[in-house]
């Protein structure tokens, strides 16, 4: 600390500034310097624990947060609370469930706790439970906007759209200036796109007084604006600069995923591959998975729910994630790739079984539409012979042009034109070599052929997944029992419609520069 001695009192406070500034290296060396003098401090403990987690270190995070259980501290639920949060990113349900349920024990009036369950059933599609996990959060603590507001995003899924708006109406009221909420709202009603909240965001982007992921749903909220106004520059300006502002509130953990996308998985892709040895691999053909892989708003959702309502019940699975998850496990875990692919089937089938996918009642077919797996495309028919694979394709300036009026938050790539252009470019690389090596591996369904014509269309991809057609896949949007935890919540509601083909190309003029660069972008 640059030579100068400090109290243990002044090192917590100067690395507490540090932490608040997101100086997150130079706050873990001070918290590090005040355990050589006090080892069992539990601020630093516990403060390394959460700068380890947001450097992507979780192992490291949940050695620090166990070493300050085992001292016993005061509001040790906040404490479990952040081991759930570092189980979730590693996607270990059970471990987060566990360390939830610890803290609730240890405090039941730990309303945030209560939210936080309720958004692991919610990605787990217990609506009720994630209802009543809101609601219990709540009752505890009637002005937790959070609350109210991931309730909104429950009833959204659901289709209740009325409930949804006078959720998120009540997060606003209790927590105005979070313009995340005023986002949400506004995509359920345009009516909230009004003077008030035009001079409101921009009173709160000029004070400059909020942290960046606020400033980012305040530079969406801004475009929008524009967008009514038909000024698409402005629209345009203001996209970036609110995905820049999103990158920003979640750097270390973008950086790393980045880092895996462009550097770390096309060297050892190879090897990975060299890896799997079929002939000792005790294969489940029973299992019917139909996967669907493509490009972010590619219509693969649309795709999903039409396969979904025909004459047999087949459970929808969304983005689970779970291949790309648990491959990435093995590549951070070993120095060297070598699989062990029994074990690799064996967790994928157990976690797709906990989601309730695979059941026998279903004649063991489901969805799953994680679109990253395209990078998997060898695996998929490796573990599941009897797979089908189900490429989206869509014109990529619709597409681009949608990922970008439509905030992905998890996806690290997305908030950058460079490297959007990167990935959907590896994309079209990945596509066009395995249709090269193996052109039946994949089935290409083309958005914009589907849309004008779904009747044809629908009849050859259900031949394709061996499924009996009926007229009624094509009424998807009349189910009672339809939900989603997409983008396209609010367009699956609704009948198939090729309008929406032609209305990006105003943004054309936008992406001149990338034209020059890439033959897929004419």
């Amino acid at each position: 600390m640059n030579g100068k001695k400090y109290s243990i009192q002044e090192a917590l406070r100067l690395a507490s500034n540090y932490l608040h500034k997101s100086e997150l290296k130079i706050a873990k060396d001070i918290y590090k310097s005040i355990l050589s003098s006090d080892s069992s401090n539990i601020i630093a403990l516990y403060n390394l624990g959460l700068i380890h987690f947001r450097l992507a270190d979780y192992q490291s995070s949940i050695n620090y947060y166990k070493k300050v259980i085992s001292l016993n501290p005061e509001r040790i639920e906040e404490v479990y609370l952040g081991l759930s949060i570092v189980y979730k990113n590693l996607d270990d349900t059970e471990n987060e469930v566990f360390n939830l349920q610890k803290a609730t024990q240890k405090n039941p009036n730990y309303f945030v706790a209560f939210n936080n369950l309720g958004n692991l059933n919610r990605r787990l599609k217990n609506y009720k439970d994630a209802i009543f996990n809101y609601q219990e959060a709540i009752k505890i603590k009637k002005d937790y906007a959070l609350a109210h507001n991931n309730l909104g995003i429950v009833w959204q899924i659901l289709g209740d759209k009325m409930k949804s708006i006078d959720s998120y109406k009540k997060a606003v009221s209790y927590e105005p200036s979070n313009l995340e909420y005023e986002y949400n709202l506004s995509n359920l009603d345009d009516k909230n796109l009004n003077s008030n909240l035009n001079h409101k965001v921009s009173n709160i982007i000029k004070e400059n007084q909020t942290d960046f992921r606020n400033l980012a749903f305040g530079n969406f909220l801004l475009s929008k604006f524009e967008n009514k106004k038909k000024n698409y520059k402005d629209e345009f300006k203001y996209l970036m600069e609110g995905h820049q502002f999103y990158f920003d509130s979640n750097k270390e953990q973008f950086s790393k995923d980045l880092n895996f996308y462009f550097n770390d998985f096309p060297k050892i892709n190879e090897k990975i591959k060299s890896n799997f040895n079929k002939e000792k691999l005790g294969l489940d053909c029973k299992i019917r998975p139909i996967f669907i892989i493509g490009l972010p708003r590619c219509g693969s959702t649309l795709v999903e729910k039409v396969i979904a309502s025909g004459l047999k019940t087949i459970p929808v699975g969304e983005e689970t994630g779970i291949i790309s998850c648990e491959i990435r496990n093995y590549i951070h875990k070993a120095e060297t790739i070598q699989i062990d692919i029994n074990s690799l089937k064996n967790k994928i089938i157990k976690k797709y079984k906990t989601l309730k996918l695979i059941q026998k009642k279903n004649n063991l077919i489901f969805t799953d539409k994680s679109l990253e797996n395209f990078l998997y495309v060898d695996f998929l028919k490796i573990i599941f012979p009897n797979a089908k694979i189900i490429n989206c394709l869509r014109n990529p300036l619709s597409s681009l042009v949608s990922t970008l009026k439509n905030n992905l938050p998890f996806l690290a790539w997305s908030h950058n034109l460079d490297n959007i252009f990167k990935y959907y470019d590896f994309y079209y690389e990945t596509i066009n070599r395995t249709k090269d090596c193996n052109s039946d591996l994949i089935y290409n369904l083309n958005y914009e052929e589907f849309t004008k014509n779904p009747l044809m269309e629908s009849k050859k991809l259900f031949k394709y997944c061996e499924l009996d057609w009926d007229p009624k896949c094509l009424e998807f949007y009349k189910r009672d029992d339809l939900t989603s935890q997409t983008m396209s919540n609010l367009q699956i509601r609704k009948a198939i419609d090729n309008n929406t083909n032609s209305k990006y190309l105003i943004y054309k003029k936008f992406f001149s520069e990338f034209q020059k660069k890439y033959s897929w972008f004419c």
